[in-house]
């Protein structure tokens, strides 16, 4: 599991931050820690039954959702207001 772990931590240090870097620009020390948590993150078996199934206007993407509650939990933003 470690060793697992590791490679797939490298595989993030060469491949992805890179490219990420090459697209964006220079990433910050809180993009540094989202990238890696929605990288492993499996969203597409708990976002399956949301999918629009063609009934009604089709509904946002809900995966860009997700993401926004993960960025709030990497920057330590706290909770909207109601």
């Amino acid at each position: 599991m470690a060793t697992a772990l590791q490679e797939l931590w490298q595989h993030l240090q060469r491949q992805l931050f890179p490219t990420l870097v090459e697209e964006l620009g220079q990433l910050g020390e809180k993009d540094q820690e989202f990238v890696p948590v929605v990288y492993l993150l499996p969203l597409g078996k708990f976002l399956e039954p949301y999918r629009w199934k063609g009934m009604g206007c089709p509904p946002h993407e809900r995966a860009w959702l997700v993401h926004a509650y993960i960025v709030k939990g990497c920057i330590n933003s706290p909770p909207p207001r109601r």
